[in-house]
């Protein structure tokens, strides 16, 4: 179903240098010094029956599996309970054991050979994501989409309420504020399609 609006499309190296720089923005706005220096990988999920699948994982950080089949997108970083708080694991070796204890090798032993080398992984339902923006006539949907997840670890690791998740990303103030000041610092809407665009 058409329903005739063109849908902010974001070249892959592009969208995931974009889910880094909105990290990296966020992070220095919000002060959250873990999170300074994260590699972003984002990753489509264009099969819904893999999607479903992917619950397998996600269930390790709490998901709620009624909601699952309406989720947007989901993302994960290597960070660990210990005793006292949490740990962001930056050693492959422990990546890899994480990966496996969650179960994301079962999910995709290619995908997960990569993630490893990334500090946040970005999971995006492409189906449900394309099917709201067009529902929503939202062009710039997968911009908030993808904001909204990065603010989700920049919010835990400063301890700052950033997100709501019970309301659309682009319902969320504070997800449209940093959005809004990422695309003034860069000189504008303008400047923004050029970088991450064209």
């Amino acid at each position: 179903m058409d329903l005739g609006i063109q849908l902010v499309t974001l070249k892959p190296v592009k969208e995931q240098t974009f889910a880094q720089d909105i990290l990296a923005f966020a992070t220095n706005r919000y002060k959250a010094t873990v999170t300074k220096g994260w590699k972003v990988m984002v990753e489509h999920v264009s099969d819904p029956v893999r999607w479903m699948d992917l619950y397998d994982v996600a269930r390790y950080t709490g998901s709620d599996p009624a909601a699952w089949p309406s989720c947007d997108a989901w993302s994960m970083a290597w960070d660990e309970p210990v005793e006292g708080g949490w740990v962001h694991a930056t050693s492959p070796t422990r990546r890899r054991q994480l990966a496996r204890r969650m179960r994301l090798e079962n999910f995709d032993p290619n995908m997960t050979g990569n993630a490893i080398n990334y500090d946040l992984l970005i999971f995006v339902n492409d189906p449900y994501a394309t099917y709201l923006a067009k529902l929503l006539q939202l062009e710039g949907y997968s911009l908030y989409l993808l904001a909204h997840e990065c603010l989700h670890f920049v919010a835990d690791w400063s301890r700052k309420q950033l997100v709501v998740d019970d309301v659309p990303p682009w319902q969320d103030q504070q997800v449209v504020t940093t959005l809004s000041a990422y695309v003034e610092s860069v000189g504008g809407w303008d400047a923004f399609k050029q970088r991450y665009m064209d």
